[in-house]
Formats: structure tokens, C-alpha cells, sequence
């Protein structure tokens, strides 16, 4: 509801929107960031709605985009939008490496 929602807000057409073509991406976002890949909670909920109505927006640009060529986007903006919306849990400081261990041989 949410991405068919963002998707008619947006402009969308009521053809694409009707067969689903904004509903499959978002719906794919918001069960992946929603609870899959965060623990249940209202940030988690609010994280998933963000990311929903980002995904209409990624799918929107890659249908005007890509459509001169004759190219569906399939589940790219899905995709684009998991590694956009997951990168900032992913722990990225350096690790320190071992000293060497030095022999008295």
C-alpha cells in the first residue's frame, strides 16, 4: 500500500501503477528492511516506509531511463535501494592489525 500509495502521489501512471509495476520493488524493500535485516520496532517500521517511498522513486528512474532502450529494471531498484539502505549498519572502522610477532631464534 505504501509504494502503490508513493508511486500515485508521484505521478505515476495509473496503467504501470494498476500492473504492479511499482508494487513488487517496494514491496520486496519493505519486508527486507522492515524485519528481515532489522529487529521489529517502530525505527524499524519508519526505516521500511522510508526506504518503500525510495524504492518508487529508484523504480520511476530506471522505468524512464531505461525504457528508450527496450530494458525492464526487474528487481534493480530493489536491489540498489537494500545496498543504499544497509550500508549504514555495515560496521566500516578499520580493524587493527596484529603486531608481528617477533622470534628470538
Amino acid at each position: 500500500m505504501i509504494g502503490l500509495g508513493a508511486a500515485l502521489v508521484l505521478g505515476a501512471g495509473a496503467g504501470p501503477t494498476a500492473s504492479g509495476l511499482y508494487g513488487f520493488s517496494a514491496v520486496l524493500t519493505a519486508m527486507a528492511v522492515g524485519s528481515a535485516f532489522e529487529k521489529l520496532s517502530f525505527r524499524a517500521v519508519l526505516y521500511a516506509v522510508v526506504a518503500t517511498v525510495f524504492t518508487v522513486v529508484v523504480q520511476a528512474a530506471f522505468n524512464t531511463a531505461l525504457s528508450p532502450l527496450g530494458v525492464p529494471p526487474l528487481t534493480f531498484p530493489y536491489v540498489l535501494t537494500m545496498w543504499l539502505f544497509l550500508l549504514p549498519g555495515i560496521d566500516l572502522t578499520p580493524r587493527p592489525k596484529p603486531s608481528p610477532v617477533v622470534s628470538s631464534h
